[in-house]
């Protein structure tokens, strides 16, 4: 087996999976889940960075990866992401108005930044005599921290990925081409992903992580940090210790509810189409009560992510990850690009 497995880094834990096609669905043969020792932005220094290395490299034993070949992500809002239209035109000719349009919008300078560019698929603008295309920079300086942690493993890395395009392609791995808002709800991060037909359309970067809401929880109530993050996950949204917990967050709950509908609406609006699904990921979207609040009050229909739905995976094997599923949404994604 020498497909490439998937890792996905996250401030608060390390993801790591391998599939590999079999039969008419792609087969779980690895996967697992370990603490992220690194506290802050991984650098180029090796010995601040030896811990999260010795950790992927633990993971990778225990979770029964094959392979040394390695897919991994890069954080949501250090990478810039963004769809734009040029005229169709020729292979040369389309290489340099690209990066010419890059340089317009991209925040820093070309110089300073690892850039790639692809096209999409879309009916609309090619009937426009356009073509839509996806540009992705990320500071060379996160990329170069990111190679060393992941060669300092002892792995092969093939590509570094933003967690906007592997959540992308977790929806195409698992669900298919339709219009769908993920809405990556982490302990440090809360992003919206906005996929039309299955491919990447847009992606915002929000305020309400879960540690904002623990926050409001340790402000609100006069918790200290600990006990705050213990009643978030005990109680959450439900009626239970009054529902206190729920009225102390709720400001911020609705906060992130006007973004939602904000990124739905601007959708809906540009392309005529509807969104009738959002897919909640990310270790916040386990909040009790989450998913029927954000139906209730965005009116579409929500899911919590399974990204073991259309994988084939051992029974047993499921029941151990079963916990942790939403968490595995990014790494599923990683995973399936080489698949």
């Amino acid at each position: 087996m020498n497909n490439a497995f998937g890792l996905d880094i996250g401030s608060e834990t390390i993801k790591i999976m391998q599939l590999v096609k079999k039969g008419a669905k792609p087969r779980v043969v690895a996967a697992g889940v370990a603490k992220n020792p690194l506290l802050g932005f991984i650098s180029t220094n090796e010995k601040e960075i030896t811990p999260l290395a010795e950790a992927i490299k633990l993971l990778r034993k225990e979770s029964g990866v094959t392979t040394a070949l390695v897919t991994a992500s890069m954080p949501e809002r250090s990478v810039f992401i963004q769809t734009i239209e040029v005229p169709k035109m020729t292979e040369k000719e389309l290489g340099q108005a690209i990066l010419l349009q890059a340089e317009s919008v991209i925040p820093k300078p070309m110089s300073e930044v690892s850039f790639d560019w692809r096209t999409i698929e879309d009916e609309k603008t090619q009937k426009e005599g356009k073509l839509k295309v996806l540009i992705i920079a990320a500071p060379l300086v996160l990329t170069e921290g990111y190679l060393k942690v992941l060669r300092l493993a002892g792995l092969d890395p093939l590509s570094l990925e933003s967690e906007s395009l592997a959540l992308t392609r977790f929806i195409q791995t698992t669900i298919g081409k339709k219009n769908i808002l993920v809405f990556s709800w982490g302990m440090k991060s809360a992003d919206i992903i906005v996929i039309k037909n299955g491919d990447f359309y847009l992606n915002r970067s929000l305020s309400g992580t879960g540690e904002a809401l623990t926050r409001a929880i340790n402000i609100g109530l006069g918790l200290d940090v600990p006990s705050a993050e213990q009643y978030k996950k005990t109680y959450g949204l439900s009626s239970e210790a009054e529902g206190k917990v729920g009225k102390t967050i709720q400001p911020l709950l609705e906060t992130l509810v006007n973004e939602i509908k904000k990124a739905v609406n601007f959708f809906e609006e540009k392309e005529q189409e509807k969104i009738p699904m959002m897919i909640l990921t990310g270790g916040s979207s386990l909040l009790s009560g989450a998913a029927e609040y954000f139906t209730k009050t965005l009116g579409l229909e929500v899911q919590i992510a399974n990204p073991f739905y259309g994988l084939t995976v051992a029974p047993d094997f499921l029941e151990t990850l079963r916990k942790d599923t939403p968490i595995f949404s990014v790494v599923t994604g990683l995973a399936a690009k080489e698949i």
